[in-house]
């Protein structure tokens, strides 16, 4: 084919659309149905674009925000022989306004979680008054207002050997005897801020032992309410003390304390050779008692009985020429002192009750009638 030929088919081709195009825009502009449909369409280009294009952001504010500290930074912090003692308290970490830029797309669903909005403790290498900045993640894209904080910073030190001590709490049996408790550990070490550990005595164990079951064997009890005490008794708070034993790093929250127990028994006090030598001449011993009258004595193995055995006086008392009734205070012994693991008491008051001698009455005689005599 020619190029004559050609020519005039391709003119009609582009006259064709050009008419074409020409009746779609003389329809649309006189169709107000087709006219909403292009501007939904336009909004949905739009829409597409921006949701595809990260780039495009936003300022979005967040108000009363709350800043986080976290462990490794203050464990960090420890490690170079600091720590804090004042200025992360809640309400000085709250309140805060933080300001990020949004991807448009993520505007309406982005909380200020997102941001991890912090303290950054990195910046600390002494002790005192110190300003540490506020930061939030990612850093080129948030702004925290205020920008910093103020925080109390002090020497973190360590010292060993701080004696355990029991405090004793609650109303023990009257049927037992309690022998003073064991624990363990004896010693501890304690790590915190200078000023707080340099104060530290000793620690104190509250040991109730109105809880002990009342039967006759050591009992083991973990108890978790012990205090760190001065010098004057005062409590020191132990929030920012870390308690360890001696021989470990791991913490402590509780003290092992080991209570033996050991059930009484009643012995009675013996008469026998508690006093000697005689009262004044016309005067008599009536009769002898004991204040108490009976001792409670624990065994020192639960499968003894010691009925029977009576506990006697450590030596006797001597009335010679005593007139009067009179109180003696005695001390205690028993022949099978092996045998007593503790006595609740180890002596007694004895009364000596003494009276005169009823006076003879003097032999009468009657005469009788016949004048002999009648005894």
């Amino acid at each position: 084919m020619s190029n004559e030929n050609k020519a005039p088919r391709s003119g009609r081709k582009q006259k064709s659309f050009l008419t074409v195009l020409s009746g779609i825009g003389k329809t649309l502009a006189h169709n107000w149905g087709w006219k909403l449909v292009c501007l939904i369409a336009a909004v949905c280009m739009w829409s597409f674009l921006v949701a595809s294009n990260k780039s495009l952001t936003r300022v979005k504010e967040f108000t009363n925000v709350t800043v986080s500290v976290s462990d490794d930074s203050m464990e960090s912090l420890k490690r170079r022989g600091l720590v804090i003692v004042s200025g992360l308290e809640a309400d000085k970490l709250s309140g805060f306004t933080l300001r990020a830029n949004v991807a448009l797309q993520d505007y309406q669903s982005v909380t200020a979680e997102q941001y991890n909005a912090r303290v950054n403790l990195s910046t600390i290498r002494s002790a005192g008054l110190q300003k540490v900045d506020l930061i939030a993640t990612p850093a080129n894209q948030t702004e925290l207002s205020p920008s910093s904080i103020e925080v109390e910073v002090e020497e973190y030190i360590t010292r060993s050997r701080i004696p355990v001590r029991i405090s004793y709490i609650g109303t023990k049996s009257d049927l037992f005897y309690y022998p003073a408790a064991s624990f363990d550990p004896e010693y501890i070490s304690i790590s915190g801020p200078k000023s707080l550990v340099n104060a530290v005595a000793a620690c104190l164990v509250d040991f109730d032992r109105s809880t002990l079951p009342l039967t006759f064997e050591t009992k083991k009890v973990a108890v978790t309410s012990f205090r760190l005490v001065n010098q004057e008794g005062g409590e020191i708070p132990r929030d920012m003390i870390r308690i360890t034993p001696l021989s470990s790093a791991m913490t402590i929250d509780s003290i092992i304390v080991e209570q033996e127990m050991y059930r009484y028994q009643q012995l009675p006090i013996s008469t026998e050779d508690v006093i000697i030598g005689e009262p004044a001449e016309g005067y008599a011993v009536k009769s002898i008692t004991f204040t108490p009258a009976v001792v409670d004595v624990a065994p020192m193995n639960p499968d003894d009985d010691l009925t029977g055995i009576e506990l006697y006086a450590a030596s006797p008392i001597d009335i010679s020429g005593i007139a009067l009734t009179q109180d003696y205070r005695v001390d205690l012994s028993t022949p099978v002192l092996q045998k007593i693991k503790h006595m609740k008491t180890g002596i007694t008051w004895m009364t000596v009750e003494i009276e005169p001698l009823e006076p003879q009455k003097p032999e009468t005689t009657r005469v009788g009638e016949t004048g002999a005599e009648e005894k």
